[in-house]
């Protein structure tokens, strides 16, 4: 247990550095992609909302696609995290 608690420190910590070493990429937002991105952003929480999870996930999948023409390829790992969570959060408060 201690060495998986290790590890995601460390991956944390090595995330962290290449933040603030690097920065993160930034669109302009008057650019097709930028407008592309919010396109499918947005209808991915419109499909979210109507518990339609298949299609949500492929709109969130699209809109990290946009990203990923203009922007460096290790967000290549986004999508299937940023899907999960956000189907976990809406339950949340959907239930309470």
């Amino acid at each position: 247990m201690l060495l998986v608690w290790l590890l995601n420190a460390v991956i944390a910590v090595g995330v962290f550095i290449s933040l603030f070493t690097f920065g993160e990429p930034v669109t302009k937002p008057s650019t097709s992609a930028s407008v592309n991105y919010w396109r499918h952003r947005n209808q991915a929480d419109v499909y979210l909302r109507r518990v339609c999870t298949s299609t949500s996930r492929r709109h969130s999948t699209l809109a990290i696609a946009v990203l990923l023409s203009v922007s460096s390829k290790w967000r290549l790992l986004c999508p299937p995290y940023s899907a999960p969570d956000r189907e976990c959060i809406t339950k949340v408060y959907k239930n309470s």
